[in-house]
């Protein structure tokens, strides 16, 4: 089971190697190569009690702490000084320990480990592997001993592992072999030289058996500039040993107790190009890259591959791209990450009173792919020691080479000047965005000078850049005395132009008085008090920002400017730092607005994580603002994200309040964001502290989508901490003539209430009805029936104060009541599936099947009710008639035609009354068929049969409603119902009935224009009349209020009735007044 397991582990580790599933980072190679590894007979040595016993926790799995190699040795182009020794045969360089204490290859011991060889931790690097696999003491007394010796230059430094054995698994096949070996590591400071030096094994007693082990070199990765591997089979004697410079296959270093090392039997590892790199110290300092055989790096120099994704500079020989043959330093790029490369030169010794100038030549590969490149100098060969900057190029696109030149001015060197002595890097940094080209830099000089008796300042930047304002920060000289600020149009030329700012006595210097939107440059110099002034530093270029927007509504649709330039204060920010972000786009064709739309163009190999962001807007604490704008995707084909977050910068970090997320647009035509909560709204954003926001917008698409577009964006305030917009608007108790509209105001504010009503898409600021009010609810009233409206309310806070005007709130008024019969309804008024006036609908089961006007087999005339069924889910299912005014002591009969699609689909109905438009309020049934299959009209007929319909005769008078309810099974048919009729008869009064002092009379009898009533009523109420013709159908009523004792009420468009005999109803409360009249 071992040498399967090994083997199958060793073969999969190998194909990801070959197959392209791992990326091996270009990292310094390993000096010690396979034509430099030899297998030779040597004498071993025990250390004895020479040098340092090392202590670790264990003889099993332990690391120990950094111990000294006593020099220092040059490992892959690295000084280290110290070692981390493992008790399971390897040692790490540098003073950090490998990534674990189990480190070994062996997977059947009872500890599963890790393979050093093929680990990918950041932390099994740079390692020394004389035997690695899981040991354990052995016999004799188990001691791991540290010695260095010799002369200065040719120091030995020897790590011994004593006493030691391999650790038997647990599964068969993985016995013990050694009882006891001992080994060394042996580390040359002359010429980097690494030997492995074994003593005399004791073989076990157990079976013969393979055990994997990893014998070599391990540099940064598992590529093959970064490995070398001593390989053999395990019965083979250890002589037979080869080396190789790729990853284990079949065989790693395999043993068995058959097959023992011969003491001193050795191992050796030489480095043809090993140099210790020795600071400069004389002056010039050249580095044309030309001593070392490209790729490898002139001795001192080193590389930094800071964002790890192997593509960083590289010695090349290149005729073609040298500025002196053979080689150049060369940046390649990355199709997918900015470049953030570093190669640093030897370190230079400089020292105090001097200065020290920079001179290289550079160039990029394509003009038409711009290169990037900073250089910075600072105590160590690393990007965090490099912290002054003396050179920048963000436009590298010259094709041939170019000599920098010495200066303060952009694209010029600054002179460097140190203030304590020591040694110095001066760092390359590879700054270029992603997918460009190559930068080549070649022919470094450094040239030492004494430095002037006043120098110029260093390190000049400007931050806190406002609309009118800067800082300029810098680094003075030592003996500085004061420091002016010179400023002015971009590109000019001091001391003939510009201004200068009031001297101050350190850094920062504040500039003031700026204008708006307006690029400049800054130099500043130093006096030295009488050692005079210093030369300009300089120029620094900046812009001033835009002022921030202080009145709303704030408006962008990005047409003010020539795309692709942004208009005034609008930034963008790839955050990934992959090409694609947002631009100003000129497109008629994809703008909301013409000419120019915000558009981010997608990425096929990174998702987005690009923004952009408004002008900086000045908000108020306790105010509210929304945000609108109109967004489209590309295609329907391509899904894009967006999320649009407020916050206090232009950053990504200072976004911090989300108002709008979307991660499905799909729409390829323009959507226009609605304010709210929901999903693919926008959320009001009210900032508890006052300042300047920025709204960003945020694409954050999945790779390889297509373009997202933005336009039109609009920022309104909406509500003002002084006099904050009332809220809530809700409207009620809607009729046919009325309404209550009732909200929330800022009550400890406002004295009173604006409410502005209107027809739909009226402006409420200039148009409208106004009704006054100190609370809420209220009452509108004297509107149209079924007709819709607009409302808003507005807070007056004081004389001079009100709030801005609430969000709108819609309704519609009802149909008017039914007051005169037959009532008739056809459902022909209207164009189906609209509904006719005072209809309403109920799907109580909510399952999206209920009654609809259709013009799908009508009875009369264009349309019918039908009830369209659920494949699934019984009916229950409602429509209601408008509402019908219904008088006490008349009786209402009720006549309609019904029909189902097909005979073999039985269907259920009920036919209720009630006082409202719900399933609860209708409590009167009126007619019930549970087996309808008439596939023809049949009308409906009076009487309390199955089938047929009872009368109803309220005993309140009020407002009511049919409501028809579709009750049949799942699965059934349609049913239709159409020709609604409700004629009214009165249940007449034959006598009188009143009380001692009650009494109506009419007059003139006969009567011919008008018919009045002349009242003695005995108290105060409403009265209602009833005018019947001769058969007893109702031909008026009404119901009007009377006071107690005399009044006058007169009977509703009496004259125009037909000639006959008539009889009036007089009611109120328990008293009853019949009078025949006549009208002629």
């Amino acid at each position: 089971m071992l040498n399967l397991y090994v083997t199958l582990r060793r073969f999969a580790w190998t194909a990801l190697l070959s197959g392209g599933g791992l990326l091996t980072a270009q990292a310094q190679t390993l000096g010690q190569t396979v034509a430099g590894a030899t297998n030779v007979a040597g004498t071993y040595t025990d250390l004895g009690t020479t040098g340092t016993a090392i202590t670790t926790a264990n003889t099993d799995n332990a690391n120990s702490t950094a111990q000294d190699i006593g020099f220092s040795f040059s490992y892959r182009g690295v000084l280290y000084t110290q070692f981390v020794l493992n008790t399971n045969g390897l040692i790490r360089l540098g003073s950090a320990a490998p990534s674990a204490a189990a480190m070994y290859i062996d997977p059947n011991t009872p500890i599963v480990g890790v393979d050093p060889v093929g680990s990918l931790s950041a932390a099994d690097v740079n390692l020394l592997m004389p035997f690695n696999l899981d040991l354990i003491a052995g016999t004799g007394g188990t001691e791991y001993r540290v010695a260095t010796t010799g002369a200065t230059g040719s120091r030995v430094c020897t790590i011994q592992w004593k006493n030691v054995a391999d650790k038997a698994g647990t599964s068969s096949g993985s016995a013990q072999q050694y009882s006891n070996i001992s080994f060394q590591a042996k580390l040359y400071e002359a010429g980097g030289t690494v030997e492995f030096v074994y003593g005399a094994a004791t073989a076990s007693a157990a079976a013969a058996n393979l055990r994997s082990v990893n014998v070599g070199l391990k540099g940064a990765t598992t590529g093959s500039s970064q490995l070398l591997l001593a390989t053999k089979a395990s019965p083979s004697a250890w002589s037979a040993t080869t080396f190789r410079n790729t990853a284990y296959g079949f065989n790693t270093h395999d043993i068995d107790k058959t097959a023992l090392p011969t003491a001193g039997r050795t191992y050796r590892f030489t480095d043809p190009t090993y140099c210790v790199p020795v600071p400069i110290t004389t002056y010039p300092y050249t580095q044309s890259f030309d001593a070392a055989t490209a790729p490898l790096l002139p001795c001192g120099v080193t590389v930094a591959d800071v964002n790890a994704d192997s593509k960083t500079w590289v010695n090349t020989s290149s005729t073609a791209n040298a500025a002196s043959a053979p080689n150049a330093m060369t940046y390649s790029y990355s199709a997918t990450n900015a470049a953030n490369d570093w190669f640093f030169t030897n370190a230079l010794q400089m020292r105090v009173g001097y200065s020290y100038q920079l001179q290289f030549k550079y160039k990029s590969y394509s003009s038409t792919l711009a290169e990037a490149l900073e250089v910075k100098v600072g105590n160590a060969a690393t990007a965090a020691a490099q912290t002054a900057t003396v050179f920048t190029n963000a436009t590298v696109n010259n094709t041939a080479y170019a000599t920098t030149v010495a200066g303060t001015r952009a694209g010029q060197v600054l002179l460097f000047t140190p203030t304590a002595a020591g040694t110095y890097y001066f760092g390359f940094h590879a700054i270029s965005r992603a997918n460009a080209w190559y930068l080549y830099v070649d022919d470094v000089q450094v040239t030492e000078v004494v430095a002037p008796a006043c120098p110029a300042p260093t390190a000049l930047a400007v931050g806190g850049i406002t609309a009118t304002g800067a800082t300029v920060s810098f680094s003075g000289p030592t003996n500085g005395t004061s420091y002016t600020a010179i400023y002015g149009p971009r590109g000019f030329v001091p001391p003939a132009g510009g201004t200068s700012a009031p001297a101050a006595a350190a850094s920062p210097v504040t500039l003031s008085g700026l204008t708006p939107n307006t690029p400049y440059d800054v130099y500043v110099q130093a006096t030295c008090g009488t050692a005079g002034t210093s030369t300009l530093t300089g120029p620094v270029a900046f812009s001033t920002t835009c002022l921030p927007v202080t009145t709303f509504p704030y408006l962008e649709n990005f047409d003010g400017v020539t795309a692709p330039a942004l208009p005034c204060g609008v930034a963008v920010l790839d955050a990934n730092t992959d090409g694609k972000t947002w631009a100003n786009a000129a497109s008629s064709a994809y703008a909301a607005s013409a000419p120019n739309v915000m558009q981010y163009s997608y990425s096929g190999t990174n998702a987005a994580n690009d923004w952009f962001f408004t002008n900086a807007l000045s908000l108020q604490a306790g105010s509210t603002y929304q945000l609108q704008f109109k967004y489209r995707a590309y295609s329907a084909t391509w899904t894009e994200g967006l999320e649009v977050k407020v916050g206090a910068g232009a950053t990504a970090a200072d976004q911090t309040t989300t108002v709008f997320t979307n991660n499905n647009i799909t729409n390829p035509v323009y959507a226009t964001t609605a304010a709210g909560t929901a999903a693919g709204q926008v959320a009001s954003f009210t900032p508890t502290t006052s300042g300047l926001y920025y709204f960003g917008f945020h694409a954050i698409s999945a790779v390889d989508e297509y373009n997202l577009y933005v336009d039109d964006v609009r920022v309104d305030i909406t509500s003002i901490a002084a006099c904050p917009t009332p809220t809530n608007l809700v409207v009620s108790g809607i009729t046919a003539t009325a309404a209550s509209v009732a909200f929330t105001g800022p009550t400890a504010l406002a004295s009173g209430y604006t409410v502005i009503y209107g027809p739909p898409g009226f402006d409420p600021n200039t148009g409208g009805t106004r009704l006054t009010t100190s609370t809420s609810p209220v009452a509108l009233t004297n509107l149209t029936a079924q007709t819709s409206y607009d409302v808003y309310v507005r807070a007056t806070c004081s004389a001079s104060l009100t709030s801005y005007t609430s969000a709108k709130a819609s309704f519609k008024t009802a149909c008017v009541t039914t007051l005169t019969y037959p009532y008739l309804e056809k459902f022909d008024g209207v164009t189906a599936p609209g509904l006719p006036c005072g209809i309403t609908v109920l799907d109580a089961n909510n399952d999206g099947s209920t009654w609809g006007n259709s013009n799908y087999n009508p009875s009369s005339g264009a349309n019918s009710m039908r009830y369209n069924p659920s494949a699934s889910n019984a009916a229950d299912d409602w429509f209601f008639t408008n509402a019908l005014d219904l008088r006490v002591n008349t009786r209402y009969q009720l006549e309609f035609k019904y029909r189902v699609f097909s005979y073999n689909y039985p269907e259920r109905m009920e036919v209720k009354i009630g006082s409202s438009t719900t399933a609860a309020s209708q409590t009167t049934t009126l007619f019930s068929n549970l087996a309808i299959i008439n596939n023809a009209y049949t009308t409906t007929s009076p009487g309390a049969a199955t089938g047929q319909v009872l009368s109803f005769t309220p005993t309140t008078a009020g407002t009511y409603f049919i409501g028809f309810h579709a009750m049949s099974i799942a699965n059934s048919f349609d049913i239709y119902v159409d020709d609604i009729a409700v004629t009214a008869m009165a249940v007449t009064a034959t006598t009188s009935s009143v009380a001692p002092g009650f009494r109506a009379e009419a007059s003139p009898v006969p009567f011919s224009d008008h018919l009045t009533l002349t009242l003695n009523t005995l108290a105060a109420g409403p009265l209602h009349l009833t005018l019947h013709d001769g058969v007893g159908r109702v031909v008026r009523q009404t119901t009007a209020p009377v006071p107690a004792g005399a009044s006058s009420l007169a009977v509703p468009d009496a004259g125009t009735l037909p000639a006959g005999i008539y009889i009036l109803t007089v009611r109120q409360g328990g008293n009853t007044q019949v009078i025949r009249v006549a009208h002629e």
